[in-house]
């Protein structure tokens, strides 16, 4: 029940911040082999600004290397943190943004 909870106090905050989910990636999502694609979603805000997200329960040294070449292109930011919406406490919450 905690879980649930803290996945509803998540969601608020993203759209008290004027995000908006929708499930699954589009097609200008990143790819690549190795790339964690776990209950995927993208945010998506006023001015269209996109973020894709990807919450997996662990991240092997395949995903992690996926994750980094991605960031050293130059066309993405990665960045990895706890705060995963639909499993809190439980999972990664890895998003991938776009560079401008």
């Amino acid at each position: 029940m905690l879980g649930g909870l803290g996945s509803a106090l998540n969601y608020e905050k993203l759209r008290a911040d004027g995000w908006h989910l929708s499930e699954g990636w589009d097609t200008d999502a990143p790819k690549g082999p190795g790339l964690p694609q776990v209950r995927g979603y993208q945010l998506r805000n006023a001015v269209n600004e996109k973020v894709y997200v990807t919450e997996p329960e662990m991240v092997s040294v395949r995903a992690l290397e996926a994750l980094a070449e991605l960031a050293r292109s130059g066309r993405w930011s990665v960045t990895i943190g706890a705060e995963s919406l639909y499993m809190p406490g439980q999972a990664l919450h890895i998003t991938i943004r776009p560079r401008y």
